[in-house]
């Protein structure tokens, strides 16, 4: 059942992200369907491995999600890629970090936690279960 319900929340959200225009981000996961993400992060938090899977197995745009809703799933995003470094063996735990790092940097209390996941990626990285990449990323302008 919770598959299912899955199935349709990455076809909705494949079906958004598909056609990116200057204003994709504009429109707002219903509130029924950011209820029932949220329910399924809270039963993976809560270590359920089927939920988690359901979740993050594949990775999804959650930028369409609220904060702090979005952060929170970006966030446990990374943590099951690190978790699970044998199914996203490329630069993905890299990649999410460093995005999430940049895109939080106002924030001196998330990025104390995302250090703390760095430090997960970068002994994965000296074990060799993750490769070591360098990501560079251009400064974005806020304005």
């Amino acid at each position: 059942m919770i598959r299912q319900r899955w199935a349709a929340v990455r076809a909705t959200l494949a079906d958004v992200t598909r056609d990116r225009g200057p204003d994709h981000r504009a429109t707002p996961v219903a509130p029924a369907r950011q209820a029932e993400v949220a329910a399924a992060h809270a039963r993976a938090e809560a270590g359920d491995g089927e939920a988690a899977r359901e979740l993050f197995g594949e990775l999804d745009d959650w930028s369409r999600f609220p904060e702090p809703l979005r952060y929170q799933l970006e966030r446990g995003q990374l943590r099951y890629v690190l978790a699970h470094p044998g199914d996203f063996p490329d630069d993905t735990a890299r990649e999410l970090y460093s995005a999430l790092l940049e895109r939080e940097a106002g924030d001196p209390d998330r990025v104390a936690e995302l250090r703390q996941l760095g430090a997960a990626l970068h002994a994965l990285e000296r074990d060799g279960q993750l490769p070591r990449v360098m990501v560079l990323r251009a400064r974005r302008r806020r304005e």
